[in-house]
């Protein structure tokens, strides 16, 4: 991946999430990294869960909390959007969500596209990864890994980052206070998973991807 497109601007990166955290867990690092060396970087999540907050805590929180972690990324909130459909429902939605993905398509214009895998058997996740191929068919698109909704995933990319950039990604996912009883999200894990796919491709830390489609500008 070029942080330089090569004509003079910053690589605009897009990362798609089916539910406000979805971007921070699966490539939080590496949007840390990436900000950091000057590219663009927007989050699109598709939900709040407003249906999946514990009891006790306000219902529209994951919004609150989805700008609280983007700027421990260091992404401003113009740069973040929340929509609103409703969770574990987005399949009666596919033509909605095509049809936002066209409107950010033509209002981004992104170089590069992350968001779920192949694999991901999330009904929701599955829906905006088919719709994002559609959309997206001509750029580069990348699959974030999300373990506990695959059984299988092809780490067919790695992008190294940093201890910084992982304590990045801790940081931002501690914002999200319904999710504090996820296994997850502990800092021990997100450092290990970093650690592990790092080991895979001879870097100190990294983020797997799968590589979905690879546009090369020569």
């Amino acid at each position: 991946m070029r942080l330089n497109p090569g004509d003079g601007r910053s690589l605009r990166v897009l990362v798609l999430a089916p539910h406000t955290d979805d971007a921070e867990l699966g490539s939080g690092a590496t949007i840390a990294r990436l900000v950091r060396e000057g590219a663009v970087v927007n989050i699109v999540a598709f939900s709040a869960a407003e249906e999946s907050v514990p009891k006790g805590l306000p219902p529209d929180i994951n919004r609150e909390d989805a700008l609280r972690s983007a700027l421990a990324l260091s992404v401003p909130n113009d740069r973040v959007d929340v929509l609103e459909y409703p969770v574990r429902h987005f399949p009666e939605y596919r033509q909605p969500i095509l049809d936002a993905m066209i409107r950010i398509r033509a209002s981004l214009d992104p170089d590069v596209v992350i968001g779920p895998s192949s694999n991901d058997r999330h009904q929701d996740h599955s829906v905006v990864h088919h719709e994002m191929m559609r959309a997206f068919a001509r750029r580069t698109v990348l699959g974030y890994e999300l373990p506990w909704n695959s059984i299988t995933f092809e780490a067919s990319a790695h992008f190294e980052v940093t201890a910084d950039d992982v304590a990045a990604k801790v940081a931002a996912l501690a914002s999200f206070r319904s999710q504090e009883a996820r296994d997850y999200v502990s800092a021990d894990y997100l450092r290990s998973w970093a650690v592990t796919r790092g080991t895979q491709a001879a870097m100190p830390l990294a983020e797997a991807y799968e590589i979905l489609h690879w546009r090369i500008d020569l």
